[in-house]
């Protein structure tokens, strides 16, 4: 496989797109990394269904993305779908109408094969190590958790309790209260069983976040304690335990308004990002992670990686739109 080709990561709350161009050999250098704001969560009710408005908006946001694919002259596209479009019963209609208005095919990623995909782009950003660390991918619709080093996952699992879903069921204040804080904290502890079990299991002290709300996390305790973009030259990076109590407890403390002025945060996380480090805190709180680092790659680099991996493939179909 060599020239352009573009990876497209449908999430909940956003459309990703990468672009790179393959050497021969397979080599790659990313050409261009963008996004699209859709929250296709918006009006439906636990993710049901697509509601009109963010079913149209989704739309657009392919078309323009096709474009920037189409200015940059890609030969293969690989598109997938992830938490909203997978549970909502309109889902396939919404693919559909994809394919009619773009020639885009999508595939739909089970959580499984999501959580051994952004296994695969963390370990590209980062080494690992021998010892096992439990991988987070905070979506608005699910949260992938894997537990893995840098040879093998261990164990891993996709929980349907994504930032977007948890948003719409407790529906929080601007700031959020203190008991709606422990509201949520009392239903992660119930949602989150699993992971506690098998990080107990097997011995896990390291909290790797992956992209998403972990980047902005990043990025706000790098202008606060550095007073830099700490993504600037790095694909990964350290929070020191103590920083992300501060910046959560900020979080927690501010309102919208507040949130939007710290330097670092992005503007479509705003809404999101203290649900993001509820569930951050969540499994810090309940676990000896002594260590938290950040990968800036996860599901689309993933993705380019396997594709691009002959030994190790993921037992996924990576049908192309040529």
């Amino acid at each position: 496989m060599e020239g352009k080709i573009a990876i497209l990561d449908l999430g909940t709350n956003t459309f990703n797109l990468l672009i790179a161009e393959v050497a021969p050999g397979g080599s790659y250098v990313f050409l261009r990394k963008t996004k699209e704001i859709v929250k296709l969560a918006e009006g439906s009710d636990d993710l049901k269904s697509i509601a009109e408005r963010p079913f149209r908006r989704g739309l657009d946001a392919i078309k323009k993305l096709a474009l920037i694919c189409k200015d940059y002259d890609v030969h293969s596209i690989y598109a997938f779908g992830t938490s909203a479009i997978r549970s909502a019963s309109n889902g396939a209609d919404f693919i559909q109408q994809i394919k009619i208005k773009t020639g885009i095919n999508v595939n739909i990623l089970s959580g499984s094969d999501e959580a051994k995909l952004i296994y695969e782009g963390v370990k590209n950003s980062m080494d690992l190590g021998a010892d096992k660390s439990l991988i987070m991918d905070i979506g608005g619709g699910s949260i992938e958790f894997i537990i893995a080093n840098r040879d093998e996952i261990f164990w891993h699992q996709s929980l349907e309790v994504g930032a977007a879903r948890l948003l719409q069921q407790f529906s929080p204040s601007d700031p959020i209260k203190i008991s709606e804080t422990e509201a949520i904290h009392n239903y992660l502890q119930t949602a989150f069983t699993p992971v506690f079990l098998a990080a107990k299991e097997h011995g896990v002290s390291c909290l790797v976040g992956s992209s998403g709300a972990f980047s902005t996390f990043a990025k706000v305790v790098g202008f606060k304690y550095r007073d830099s973009d700490i993504w600037e030259k790095n694909t990964f990076c350290e929070i020191e335990i103590p920083q992300f109590h501060e910046i959560y407890n900020s979080f927690l403390s501010s309102n919208s308004v507040q949130i939007s002025e710290m330097k670092g945060m992005a503007v479509f996380r705003i809404e999101m990002i203290s649900i993001s480090a509820i569930c951050t805190h969540a499994i810090i709180k309940a676990m000896p992670i002594r260590k938290l680092m950040v990968s800036k790659f996860a599901l689309k680099e993933g993705i380019l990686s396997n594709l691009m991996s002959q030994s190790h493939p993921t037992n996924v179909l990576l049908s192309s739109n040529k």
